[in-house]
């Protein structure tokens, strides 16, 4: 069994997923066994970028430790983008034996002909076919989250912990993930679901410390950009502030436009909760709801047994904008020709 480890730490470390970059495309994750297989079916060459899951660095294949151990590796070629490295190896191999026969053709002559007659005989070295290849598909429930270059791994590892505490119909829609200058190997984020908003700070040892509010307690959002990120706060109904910051622009302010929209939901839920609070806290004053339409001349139900009380009330109804000018001009002549 081989073992994986950074060359450049000159110490062999085991892991349980890796990702390899072809071109542009990245491919992963998948097990150190899969890597093994890989490599010696060519698709995995010396020069081939890769990296641990928990290491956003990218280093050349040739860096770890025993991967090539007792295989035979082509020279090394440019992984071109969105070139299959053995087309390109067979590219350059060709091109390189060409120029080899013609400059030996030109020096010895005839004793090279009868060389490459011969060297026709020789069937070509085909590479073995891989023994496994890896899935390169991405669910679609992840990739509706990779939206705004966020780290595949890291949104793995953070929606895995979130889905874990969303209740029944809770969908996860987003992730910000904070990037800081420095080597961060457990990033803060801020996952969005379309019933509240959550702070996700991971720990050691595996923990994680989750604040989470339903978007009705989101009373401001606040976004401010720097020149390193961007700086993302928000006040609960109750006074909390949470903040976090080193978060990538774009990130930053998609959750911004989010919670935006949010606020401005939680503002209107909030206010019809307040007047409905300001009705029932009138105290005798009843107004009577009709199925239809109010109509401005309807008189507005006011139960008091004292007149001059049910005047304060109806004015302070009026002040407080629960009933029209009309409906207290016509309740007010209603008591005044009771009295």
């Amino acid at each position: 069994m081989f073992q994986i480890g950074e060359a450049r730490k000159g110490m062999a470390l085991m892991a349980s997923q890796w990702f390899y970059r072809r071109g542009t495309d990245q491919f992963g994750p998948i097990s150190a066994g899969e890597i093994r297989s890989l490599s010696k079916a060519g698709k995995i060459v010396p020069n081939t970028p890769i990296r641990k899951s928990d290491d956003a660095n990218w280093i050349n294949a040739k860096r770890i430790k025993g991967l090539f151990d007792g295989i035979e590796t082509q020279p090394e070629v440019e992984d071109q983008e969105g070139t299959d490295p053995l087309i390109a190896l067979a590219s350059q191999t060709a091109s390189s034996v060409a120029s080899a026969t013609s400059s030996a053709a030109s020096a010895v002559g005839g004793a090279v002909s009868d060389w490459l007659v011969r060297r026709k005989d020789t069937p070509p070295k085909v590479p073995p076919a891989p023994e496994s290849v890896p899935s390169e598909t991405v669910p679609s429930w992840l990739s509706k989250l990779i939206v705004d270059n966020q780290p595949p791994d890291v949104v793995t590892k953070v929606a895995e912990k979130v889905r874990e505490i969303l209740i029944e119909g809770e969908e996860l829609t987003y992730v910000a993930i904070q990037q800081k200058p420095v080597v961060n190997w457990m990033p803060d984020c801020i996952a969005l679901t379309d019933k509240r908003f959550i702070f996700y700070r991971p720990k050691v040892f595996g923990r994680v410390d989750f604040e989470d509010y339903i978007w009705r307690e989101l009373h401001d959002a606040n976004l401010s950009e720097n020149i390193i990120g961007s700086t993302f706060t928000v006040m609960t109904a109750a006074g909390k502030k949470l903040s976090m910051d080193y978060l990538p622009k774009s990130q930053a302010r998609a959750i911004y436009r989010i919670a935006q929209a949010f606020e401005e939901r939680s503002l209107e839920e909030r206010r019809n909760r307040d007047m409905e609070e300001k009705r029932a806290a009138a105290g005798g004053v009843v107004v009577h709801a009709n199925p239809g339409p109010a109509s401005p001349n309807e008189p507005v139900a006011i139960e008091h047994s004292d007149p001059m009380q049910k005047l304060r009330d109806l004015k302070n109804m009026a002040d407080e904008g629960l009933i029209s000018a009309e409906e207290y001009e016509a309740k007010k002549a209603e008591i005044l020709s009771q009295m």
